[in-house]
């Protein structure tokens, strides 16, 4: 075998081996007990897991994740977007809110996330659990 071909053969598998460990935290992201969700720092849904589909009851991705906070709870919810999207880093908050479910129904929730800065890019990584 060929120094070219064995070259090839290890590109291959470490390619192979790079798409096990993608297929692996997607599938720990995409079947966690509790709803992820991930949005960039405007607040748009950019992913979101089966969990948080089920508590909110809707589609996500694509949609503004202040759709789902109720209007009594907006403004506050919007200061805590906007201050974590300009620290940017790994500032992390956490609170109790309210969601707004399916439309009627409310949910209260225990919010925590985290700005994570990619590159150019910020994203805000978003845990929901029942609030205590």
């Amino acid at each position: 075998m060929s120094v070219v071909s064995l070259a090839q053969a290890e590109r291959v598998r470490s390619v192979e081996d790079l798409e096990r460990e993608r297929q692996h935290y997607a599938d720990l992201f995409e079947f966690a007990p509790h709803a992820y969700l991930v949005t960039d720092a405007q607040g748009k849904i950019v992913g979101a897991n089966r969990e948080s589909v089920e508590l909110l009851m809707a589609p996500l991705l694509g949609k503004a994740i202040d759709a789902f906070i109720p209007m009594e709870q907006s403004r506050v919810f919007r200061g805590v977007l906007d201050g974590l999207a300009a620290a940017g880093g790994a500032a992390k908050k956490t609170w109790i809110g309210a969601l707004q479910c399916g439309g009627t129904r409310r949910v209260s929730v225990e919010f925590t996330v985290r700005a994570i800065r990619s590159s150019a890019l910020t994203y805000l990584c978003w845990l929901l659990r029942p609030a205590a």
